[in-house]
């Protein structure tokens, strides 16, 4: 288990699971298409929507998900 510093010193733990998916999604320059991931890391995906660390965007009828590096201040 980690922790992520999600916003302005909000930390959120994540799982070795949900880390994996993380490197997923940043490795495809922050962005992955639910179409690329299987059943498991869909619902891990929607998981750490709901927690604030991936977000989820429509486009043009397909869901994606990103995730965006804290910025430092």
């Amino acid at each position: 288990m980690k922790f992520l510093e999600i916003d302005r010193g909000w930390v959120q733990p994540v799982s070795n699971e949900e880390m994996i998916l993380l490197q997923r999604v940043r490795g495809n320059d922050g962005i992955c298409a639910k179409q690329q991931l299987d059943e498991r890391e869909q619902e891990v995906a929607r998981q750490l929507c709901h927690r604030g660390v991936l977000t989820r965007v429509m486009r043009e009828g397909n869901i994606y998900y990103g995730y965006q590096e804290p910025v430092k201040k």
